[in-house]
């Protein structure tokens, strides 16, 4: 499954959850700050293989601007060296 089929794929059963309302996708790192800039989310589910810019990278800006914005990664790589780095060198993001 490529990362437009899973964005599509999680847009869609997270439409048919409660309290939940999608605001955005975003397929880059800098789309993903534009918005956040606009909407400021609870929670973004983040993709740690962005195009232009790391998904890792994003994720400290994000925690830098909005401490309370919960952020968590999700890949649909099937074995991504970067998650474990990811999730030890920024424990605050869990």
């Amino acid at each position: 499954m490529g990362h437009e089929e899973f964005r599509k794929s999680l847009r869609e059963f997270l439409s048919h959850q409660q309290n939940v309302c999608v605001i955005g996708e975003a397929p880059t790192g800098t789309e993903v700050l534009q918005l956040s800039d606009r909407h400021r989310p609870h929670l973004i589910l983040l993709d740690l293989a962005l195009s232009k810019v790391a998904g890792r990278d994003i994720a400290g800006s994000l925690n830098a601007q909005y401490s309370s914005t919960w952020v968590v990664f999700v890949s649909c790589l099937k074995s991504d060296p970067s998650v474990r780095f990811s999730i030890v060198s920024m424990p605050m993001l869990l």
